[in-house]
């Protein structure tokens, strides 16, 4: 680690480390304190110690598996974490940093840890939120009748000018920031047009107790691309008037009358039109099937759709027909076992009757021989 001149250890003691001042939490519940460090001091060690004095501090350790201690270079936040609290837990903590050398005292900052057995004067539910980027969030920050009527504040924490008020309100480089306090005992602040740049700590902040935030904005859902038909050219396009499938049903009259041909493009048209009958009446033929005629006009964007119909009853049909065919051999090859059955059973009568006449003629012969 490269060492620091007195003045600048000096300067960094002052603005180069900072954390919470004043933290109230509930016994038996779970904090994380985050203690922000300047990034001269990243590749320096830090450590967590407490007591009344900083000559008189004791290191934190962790005895019991409740405490735990993070230090997280990319964020330039180290993190003391504390599961299970007891009202013995309270008191001093101090954030350091070891900067080593003669005349070069270790960088530190304090604050003050209250634990109650009633509920906190300023607390949040959950000490963590999640956002995606592009989206919103919101945090809702409690606090008790003693600061109802105290002013409530948001801070980016690391950012000691970020504090924001409901009526203080000056504008974000990041995500619109929205606070409102109806006075109910809930203090809630929205996060609109989440960046990946907000990601970070954040404190709600009352009477000078703060309570730390998390936020992660995570990456923005993706949304598949729609596959985009071609438009067909071999179909006219419908006017506004028309739907996106209409139907033309043209049927001839129960007489037999003739009906004058019409071409193709006749038939495709957005009204009905009603058959013509020419020629004498002995000479009236039916030049068309007296079948139901549908003409359909088909908009190019639905047509793919109507595609994909006509080769679903396509393999509806020749599944259809396989499955026919199969149950036709099937039914020939059972008649032809039936037949081959019956065949072998009347053989079998004859020749069991044969056999018998044969015994008979026997037993006559060798009477009258007799």
């Amino acid at each position: 680690v490269k060492p620091l001149s007195p003045v600048t250890t000096f300067l960094a003691g002052s603005f180069g480390l900072w954390t919470v001042d004043k933290m109230t939490a509930r016994s038996s519940s779970s904090i994380t304190i985050p203690c922000h460090y300047h990034r001269m001091f990243r590749e320096h060690v830090k450590f967590w110690c407490r007591g009344k004095l900083w000559h008189t501090c004791v290191p934190v350790r962790d005895s019991q598996g409740r405490l735990s201690i993070t230090d997280s270079p990319a964020e330039l936040v180290v993190t003391l974490t504390m599961s299970n609290l007891q009202s013995r837990d309270a008191g001093r903590y101090w954030c350091a940093i070891k900067i080593g050398g003669f005349m070069k005292a270790d960088v530190r900052t304090s604050l003050e840890l209250l634990v109650t057995k009633d509920t906190p004067d300023l607390w949040v539910n959950n000490g963590t939120v999640s956002g995606p980027e592009g989206g919103n969030v919101s945090i809702d920050c409690f606090y008790s009748d003693k600061l109802k009527d105290t002013e409530k504040k948001w801070c980016r924490s690391g950012d000691l000018h970020s504090c924001q008020s409901e009526h203080g309100m000056h504008p974000s480089q990041h995500a619109q920031l929205h606070l409102s306090d109806a006075g109910r005992g809930c203090f809630t602040v929205t996060l609109v047009g989440l960046q990946r740049e907000d990601a970070g700590w954040y404190w709600c902040m009352a009477a000078g107790i703060q309570v730390p935030v998390h936020l992660n904005v995570t990456a923005a859902p993706t949304t598949p691309n729609c596959t985009v038909f071609p438009e067909l050219t071999s179909l006219p396009t419908p006017s506004a008037s028309t739907s996106l499938l209409t139907s033309e049903i043209l049927e001839t009259s129960a007489r037999v009358t003739s009906v004058e041909p019409r071409s193709t493009s006749s038939l495709i048209s957005d009204k009905p039109t009603s058959p013509t009958t020419t020629g004498s009446p002995e000479s009236k033929l039916t030049t068309w099937s007296t079948f139901p005629l549908a003409i359909l006009t088909i908009h190019p964007s639905v047509a793919p759709s109507v595609k994909n119909s006509l080769h679903i009853w396509l393999g509806v049909l020749v599944t259809g027909g396989i499955l026919l065919t199969a149950a036709t051999v099937a039914a020939l090859v059972w008649r032809q076992q039936m037949q081959c059955s019956r065949t072998h059973m009347t053989e079998d009568r004859m020749e069991s009757a044969m056999h018998t006449v044969s015994k008979h003629q026997t037993h006559e012969h060798k009477t009258q021989d007799m």
